[in-house]
């Protein structure tokens, strides 16, 4: 018998619903028999009646509950130390002049013990796939012996090409992935599935982090990009920035 895991969804934002629309396909559409997922409740920061509208949006279980506020909710933070290698960041961004927000960033990582170097880049003024057709790397890794690159959307690649150095022009090899698509669902499939699969295993087993992506790992990340924006001099709100819970807060009461 499959394990199902119990969801409840914080926020109601275009995240929060591709997410949710992912827990609610099919997990045998990709061959997942082990876990299934239940959305049982959702909270707006602002007003029960979004968190109605957004069960309607996604099709979901309208016997799931609906809260107004953060704060009926009860939240646990944990956190874990670092100890992989902190990487050396320097970081240059530009700012959008009408709300000096970084509509674009570069970013160098260096891990000096190991050698290696890391280079990324975001912007909101220049496109990643120019085309549309798919044909430009989201991700080059290259090394010694040739390079991998991902197919754009980084985040949700459906191909990658492993190039050998010294292998003859035009031998490339080609390895498709793509996502699974429940039909039952009008054809949805984003790719928070595997997420959310990784999550309803850790919790059935009791463990408190996915040996995957271990909080150290969320923690380097979270660092680099607070480190990029301190360097390109972009503050937000303390209001959403804050670690620290305030029962107070608008966040949490609503108001």
């Amino acid at each position: 018998m499959s394990f199902t895991l119990r969801w409840g969804i914080l926020a109601t934002g275009w995240i929060a619903e591709t997410f949710s629309k992912d827990l609610l396909t099919n997990p045998a559409t990709r061959d997942v028999s082990d876990v299934a997922h239940r959305i049982v409740a959702v909270s707006s920061s602002r007003d029960a009646q979004k968190a109605r509208d957004f069960l309607t949006k996604i099709d979901g279980p309208q016997e799931a509950k609906t809260y107004g506020s953060y704060a009926e909710l009860i939240l646990y933070h944990l956190q874990a130390a670092d100890a992989k290698e902190k990487p050396v960041v320097t970081a240059a961004l530009n700012k959008y002049a009408a709300t000096g927000a970084d509509d674009s960033t570069a970013i160098i990582v260096r891990f000096p013990k190991h050698n290696t170097l890391g280079i990324a880049t975001t912007s909101l003024r220049a496109d990643t796939d120019a085309s549309g057709a798919g044909k430009t790397p989201g991700i080059r890794i290259q090394g010694s012996k040739g390079e991998i690159q991902v197919a754009h959307p980084a985040f949700r690649p459906d191909s990658y090409r492993v190039v050998r150095k010294g292998a003859a022009e035009g031998e490339v090899e080609i390895v498709e992935c793509p996502l699974p698509k429940d039909e039952s669902r009008g054809g949805w499939g984003h790719g928070f599935f595997w997420e959310a699969d990784e999550a309803a295993r850790c919790v059935r087993d009791g463990k408190v982090q996915s040996e995957g992506m271990p909080w150290e790992e969320s923690v380097v990340i979270m660092e680099v990009m607070d480190e990029a924006l301190r360097q390109g001099g972009v503050e937000y709100p303390a209001l959403i920035t804050s670690h620290e819970f305030d029962p107070e807060s608008s966040l949490n009461t609503g108001r």
